[in-house]
């Protein structure tokens, strides 16, 4: 999972040439809820009982839900990058949104049942699927070609 959001987050700030005081709090937040995710997933390996799962799941969402807000601040605030950012940024934050969902249907599971919780993390699958397919929906439509 680790790998996973570390690799979004290279490629969220690839095309970033500046920075500001808020993008910065922004990554430390972010940094800080990675820093945080072996925590809770330690805490799984001896049973998604006790909220444990809950916990796993909500910083899931935690961190993603910091990308999404990274990438949406990126896509308004494109004098930070090379000018080619934005539509990469908007694709991020189309697929942070869809993350975010799945991980949202994780958590409210994850309430009633920890181990459905658990399982529901297979929409993440889905959500990427979604998310890859709209963007080109939306370019195909738009390109002249």
């Amino acid at each position: 999972m680790i790998a996973n959001y570390w690799t979004i987050h290279k490629d969220i700030f690839r095309p970033l040439r500046r920075h500001s005081p808020r993008l910065v709090l922004l990554n430390m937040l972010w940094l800080a809820a990675i820093a945080f995710l072996p925590f809770p997933t330690s805490l799984i390996e001896d049973g998604l009982h006790g909220g444990f799962g809950t916990l796993y799941i909500s910083t899931l969402l935690v961190v993603t839900a910091l990308n999404l807000i990274l990438a949406n601040y990126l896509a308004h605030h494109p004098e930070l990058s090379d000018g080619q950012a934005t539509a990469e940024s908007r694709e991020h934050v189309v697929a942070g949104v869809f993350a975010v969902g799945a991980l949202l249907v994780a958590f409210v599971l994850s309430l009633f049942s920890p181990s459905a919780g658990i399982w529901a993390l297979l929409l993440m699958v889905l959500a990427q699927i979604l998310a890859g397919r709209l963007p080109r929906k939306v370019s195909s439509t738009t390109d002249p070609r």
